[in-house]
């Protein structure tokens, strides 16, 4: 799955958020939720009785919470410096 910066944010808000999402209105909102459920990451929320639809909330399930303790663990990129003049190129093979 690729993840974008919206489907990584929706994600993080029902993982750290009790509320709903700020921007639940937006039109992409509802087919996101509902690919994201669909894929185990996230549940709706059983809090209030409310119906989920009612009051778009949710919680990350624990593949959902898997997947936020993979991101945070993921380590920085570090950039790295080199002389192109003793570089050399991958054996291509004959």
């Amino acid at each position: 799955m690729t993840w974008t910066p919206y489907h990584i944010e929706i994600i993080l808000h029902y993982h750290c958020s009790v509320g709903p999402f700020e921007r639940w209105r937006a039109p992409i909102f509802e087919e996101t939720v509902n690919m994201l459920v669909d894929a185990g990451l996230l549940h709706p929320s059983p809090d209030d009785g409310l119906q989920p639809k009612e009051k778009h909330c949710y919680r990350t399930s624990p593949r959902g919470a898997a997947l936020v303790e993979m991101w945070c663990d993921t380590p920085l990129p570090e950039q790295v410096f080199i002389d192109p003049r003793f570089t050399t190129k991958p054996h291509q093979g004959t």
